[in-house]
């Protein structure tokens, strides 16, 4: 009999310490040695152990299976998994109440709208360099990449015109510098098909200079590109380009031999249409006044 009292005192006093622990502080012990802590939420069950916990508004509940579950404790006292299971309505915290906004709250924002724009062009930008489309191996003029751009600096297509413009600097027979002059001049049309793929490209051939021979001309200029845009404008862009590629082989051979070619070497013929500059221009007239 007093065994029984002692059982029945036991199942009775389960309960009440777990009613008065309702929402505590549960401490958890895991099976990899981990301790985690919060209160026990309301979706506890035969499979996981539910804890909730909260900071600054924010509420969280993380799952843990109850295999990976060594030990509970609730406000210092220990609880078995059945025990809590049979008294989840006392222990388990309450779900926090979240504020729905009525009609009343709401605020209808407007989504921002863009209004199309009429594109102009404003602006232009190249890359040049040196190319040969020949079979020879002396440079033949520029390929040059151009761009245009409206007025958000977007790129665009545009028909019209190109002009172009190179100006460099000759060499007196002391090898000093003088005024720059006009080298080469160029002109050409411009249509829209040519941006499909990006910047129009265009070829600039050398045709009154010919940079590996005529040696009076220094080495870089400005080239100047002017595009016409119909119904645009004009605008323009320079930028420094070299007129003869950086080689100081063929710089040590020139001065040794008075020529940049090796011999073998395929260069234009002489009379191919690019004639000499300085004999041309007088230039070498010149370069024999005392």
């Amino acid at each position: 009999m007093a065994r029984l009292s002692s059982v029945f005192a036991a199942l009775v006093l389960v309960p009440m310490l777990l009613a008065s622990s309702a929402a505590g502080e549960a401490v958890v012990e895991l099976a990899d040695g981990r301790t985690v802590a919060g209160q026990i939420d309301s979706r506890t069950d035969q499979q996981s152990l539910w804890l909730q916990r909260s900071a600054q508004n924010v509420w969280l509940s993380v799952p843990y299976a109850w295999t990976d579950v060594a030990a509970i404790q609730i406000d210092g006292e220990s609880v078995k998994r059945d025990q809590l299971l049979a008294q989840l309505d006392n222990v388990a915290a309450q779900e926090p109440k979240v504020a729905v906004p009525g009609e009343s709250d709401t605020q209808v924002v407007p989504l921002p709208t863009t209004e199309p724009y009429t594109q102009r062009a404003t602006s232009c930008s190249f890359a040049a360099e040196l190319a040969n489309w020949d079979s020879d191996v002396e440079p033949d003029g520029y390929l040059v990449a151009v761009t245009v751009y409206d007025q958000c600096g977007v790129s665009m297509a545009v028909r019209g015109t190109l002009s172009a413009t190179l100006v460099g600097e000759q060499t007196d027979n002391r090898g000093v510098a003088v005024e720059p002059v006009e080298l080469e001049r160029w002109s050409d049309r411009i249509e829209t098909a040519q941006f499909t793929h990006g910047p129009a490209v265009f070829r600039l051939p050398f045709r009154q200079i010919r940079p590996e021979v005529d040696l009076a001309i220094c080495a870089g200029a400005i080239l100047q590109v002017e595009v016409g845009a119909f119904g645009h404008g004009r605008m323009a862009s320079s930028a420094a380009v070299p007129v003869r590629g950086f080689n100081p082989i063929r710089d040590v051979f020139q001065q040794q031999t008075g020529s940049r070619f090796f011999r073998g070497e395929r260069s234009a013929p002489t009379g191919s249409g690019r004639t000499d500059w300085a004999a041309r221009t007088g230039f070498e007239a010149e370069r024999t006044l005392p």
